[in-house]
């Protein structure tokens, strides 16, 4: 079974993350108002799937270079955004490429999750040196502390469904969680109809690690980042306890 192999699905994720978009503009409107405030003219985007952050923020001025471990994401990425002056892509691993140096690096959409924690260590350290001097890394993932309260579902839910365009399609997810390691093992299934046809069926496997606020300043302090500010992923206030998801502002310091 494929384990966080988002590129799997590639030509139907924007239909299965359409649920987000309000949450998608929101951040987006943040980000923009964040790095007006200090200043940020080049933003790397460094897990930009098909271009939810890095398109709206070309649109908004600032130069931004897209990269994905998905190929598949990517050739959808820069067909959305063909003609767009301020934006580029490239195929490449958070945890290794480096590409220049950047104001701001962005990660939305728990994407640093899906790494193994000494895999996280190696992108934050590789984010490190993508960014220029006093740079700003945003980031968001579920929220280990509020997990280790209860505050989970392991019941197998639909997760999301919809149609558009002639295409219907519908994901189950059934999920459970490892308070010891932190590890969120998530198992779906989607099934993808286009018009009267066979539906398409695809399974998989996600595999998320999940980080307390204590666990984030200690792996801060070993990458070379200090926590400037943290929020609920809503970007409401952050409660340690209550808040499922975190968005981190975090600002380079060596």
């Amino acid at each position: 079974m494929r384990v966080n192999d988002f590129d799997l699905e590639a030509e139907y994720y924007d239909l299965f993350e359409r649920k987000n978009q309000p949450l998608f503009d929101s951040i987006n409107n943040f980000l923009t108002k964040l790095f007006l405030k200090n200043k940020v003219k080049t933003v790397l985007d460094a897990t930009c799937g098909t271009g939810a952050q890095a398109i709206p923020l070309s649109k908004k001025g600032f130069h931004v270079l897209g990269s994905d471990i998905g190929k598949r994401l990517l050739k959808i990425a820069a067909a959305k955004s063909k003609g767009l002056p301020n934006i580029k892509f490239a195929h490449g691993d958070a945890r290794r490429s480096k590409y220049g140096k950047f104001d701001a690096v962005i990660s939305i959409l728990n994407s640093l999750g899906y790494l193994t924690k000494n895999d996280f260590k190696t992108a934050l350290a590789n984010i490190n040196r993508n960014l220029r001097g006093n740079g700003l890394l945003i980031f968001d993932n579920t929220n280990k502390s509020c997990l280790d309260r209860g505050n989970f579902t392991a019941d197998k839910l639909i997760d999301t469904a919809g149609e558009s365009a002639n295409v219907k399609f519908i994901r189950f997810s059934k999920s459970k969680y490892d308070k010891k390691t932190g590890i969120i093992l998530t198992r779906w299934e989607t099934l993808i109809q286009c018009g009267n046809k066979k539906p398409l069926t695809n399974k998989g496997l996600w595999k998320k690690q999940t980080y307390s606020l204590k666990d984030l300043k200690n792996i801060f302090k070993e990458t070379g980042f200090k926590l400037e500010k943290i929020y609920d992923r809503s970007l409401a206030d952050f409660d340690e306890k209550r808040s499922f998801s975190y968005m981190v502002v975090a600002r380079k310091t060596s």
